[in-house]
């Protein structure tokens, strides 16, 4: 048996469809995809792995990973429950499904009954992929799983199980700003938090409102750098963004004021300390 699973892998099968899918093989053995479909940019690698549950005993067994060639590359795969007697191949003259993960055990009187994730492949983006979903998918040959006995197991398809979206490949950011940011007092550069539609975020520095000068704090500094412009002081400049303090979009006395008392304290006044968007 173990000499027919291993010219099975050499022989040539035509694979005309891949799907995404639950196995039901040799006894109710199942077989599942497990893979994150957070969004990925060029550079980023995603795992995929194949995990076998209610396996009962098995001799030999085969299954073949389905990717987007276009989008994805190869990068590693890491053996699981099956150990070292667990073999990959790369089976690139399967345009639909070209890798191969399969088990044969050397001691073919035996079954083995180990349930898990049996082998996990490392996928990264390639350069300029096109912006997009894409999935990974499982396929299978019903002669490719045998029991000690059974020269050939029945194999059912028992629906779909693992990811059911595509992984965002490629996502063009759309930030907006959080109400969630750290006011530039003290020894804090000013930040803000923005965030994607696709649950992405990042933070950045901001210029917030009373960061007169721009350096990044707001402090008395600030207060006497706006005084002086409001004194028409030969040489100083200002960030006008940040100094409209009240953001009704003119600078005069009444950001002077409001900043004087922000950096007093005053109660209230700290709500118009807000970035930049």
């Amino acid at each position: 048996m173990r000499k027919k699973l291993i010219a099975a892998m050499t022989a040539a099968v035509t694979l005309a469809n891949c799907f995404v899918f639950n196995v039901s093989a040799a006894g109710g053995v199942n077989l599942a995809l497990e893979y994150k479909t957070d969004a990925l940019s060029a550079g980023d690698t995603v795992e995929v792995a194949v995990r076998m549950s209610n396996n009962t005993g098995l001799s030999g067994w085969r299954v073949f990973v389905g990717y987007a060639k276009d989008t994805f590359e190869y990068v590693d795969f890491k053996p699981g429950v099956f150990g070292s007697e667990l073999t990959f191949a790369s089976l690139e003259e399967y345009e639909a499904c070209p890798f191969a993960i399969a088990f044969t055990n050397l001691d073919e009187m035996k079954d083995v009954t180990a349930n898990g994730i049996v082998g996990t492949v490392t996928f990264k983006v390639k350069e300029g992929a096109a912006q997009g979903n894409y999935s990974f998918w499982l396929n299978y040959n019903p002669e490719d799983f045998f029991k000690v006995g059974e020269p050939t197991a029945t194999v059912e398809v028992s629906g779909v199980t693992g990811p059911t979206e595509g992984i965002p490949v490629g996502h063009s950011h759309n930030y907006t700003i959080l109400q969630s940011y750290t006011v530039p007092t003290g020894s804090t550069k000013g930040k803000a938090v923005y965030a994607c539609t696709c649950g992405d975020t990042v933070e950045r520095e901001v210029i917030f409102r009373g960061d007169v000068n721009g350096d990044g704090y707001i402090d008395l500094s600030d207060y006497s750098d706006l005084a002086k412009y409001m004194s028409e002081w030969p040489g100083v400049t200002i960030d006008e963004e940040g100094a409209d303090v009240d953001g009704n979009g003119t600078v005069d006395l009444n950001d002077l004021s409001s900043l004087a008392k922000y950096i007093a304290d005053w109660v209230g006044y700290d709500q118009l300390i807000v970035p930049i968007a």
